[in-house]
């Protein structure tokens, strides 16, 4: 399982590059303790997910599907947003209110 592979490897990982994120404080149990008590997503908590990698991916990990597309500037849209060959209308993605 990947996520079991990465987080055994974030935890092994002792280089001075990583060290910004981590927390001197709290050791990485008790990071795994705060990850399984947030509600992430709507799945039911298994017990052992604060104690076992496996469970603590099966319980934390998913995907985010959503709808996405864009328009190819100068075939669709030009440089101002505008659809080309259309009066008024423009495209704007969430991206561009940033």
């Amino acid at each position: 399982m990947r996520c079991v592979l990465g987080m055994r490897t974030v935890i092994e990982v002792n280089a001075y590059p990583f060290s910004k994120f981590r927390y001197n404080n709290m050791t990485m149990q008790a990071l795994i303790d705060m990850m399984v008590s947030l509600q992430l997503n709507k799945r039911p908590r298994h017990p052992s997910a604060a104690y076992s990698l496996e469970q603590f991916c099966i319980d934390t990990v998913m995907t985010i599907w959503h709808y996405h597309g864009g328009c190819q500037v100068g075939k669709v849209v030009d440089h101002d947003y505008k659809v080309l060959g259309v009066d008024a209308l423009r495209v704007y993605g969430r991206e561009d209110f940033a």
